[in-house]
């Protein structure tokens, strides 16, 4: 960036696979442990490998390696622990048809009649935090996200039931709530129950233009 007179990012590409020799032998066997929990179906396969440095980029990772594959990727963070990352395209003829329905019919249950088929699954695993299956379309419209070990469903998306076309007219949207915290409760019930399992007996609801946070105290 000549006008702050400073290197933005800086990358190196690797083309091999031999992981090993690229990124020394500690990292390797992190990564390989790492995928003997995470690609069970002995799909990644590594194409290249980048080592990236862009330290005043606004989105994290910034100081990384990342492993490519075909619809496949492995990030190292170098700034965290060498936390790793990964995610993996999945058909969806390819996933269990449970897994499938399941999405769908959570999709359906936010009650917002225009959708947007989903269009493939993302297999994603974060260290040991989020481990997940991701359905979504290719503008992620529309996604679902559910535990890949537990089978439950994290979260529900539907962009399309945004009904605002601007900042302006999303200002003059939520300059007052929508819902009363009354409403909003038993709004959610119903849903949080047949989507979540979720009794909200005990739940407080605050308002921020149109998030509407529940939460409970002592709850995870």
């Amino acid at each position: 960036n000549p006008a702050k007179k400073r290197v933005e990012s800086t990358s190196i590409i690797y083309k091999s696979s031999n992981t090993n020799a690229v990124i020394g032998a500690a990292l390797a066997n992190k990564t390989a442990a790492f995928l003997k929990t995470y690609d069970t179906d002995h799909k990644f396969k590594t194409e290249a490998i980048w080592r990236v440095y862009s330290p005043y980029q606004d989105n994290a990772p910034r100081n990384y390696w990342v492993l490519w594959g075909n619809n496949q990727s492995l990030y190292i963070d170098l700034d965290q622990g060498n936390q790793i990352s990964a995610s993996m395209t999945y058909s969806l003829a390819s996933v269990k048809a449970q897994l499938a329905n399941k999405a769908n019919q959570s999709l359906k249950t936010l009650g917002i009649s225009l959708t947007k088929p989903f269009e493939y699954v993302l297999r994603e695993k974060t260290g040991n935090k989020k481990f997940v299956w991701n359905f979504r379309d290719d503008e992620d419209n529309n996604h679902v996200v559910i535990g890949a070990k537990t089978g439950k469903v994290w979260e529900v998306q539907n962009l399309l039931g945004q009904d605002w076309t601007s900042d302006q007219d999303f200002a003059k949207s939520f300059a007052k709530p929508v819902l009363s915290k009354n409403q909003a409760l038993s709004a959610i019930k119903p849903k949080a129950k047949a989507v979540f399992g979720i009794q909200m007996k005990g739940y407080s609801v605050q308002i921020k233009k149109n998030e509407y946070i529940f939460t409970k105290k002592g709850a995870a």
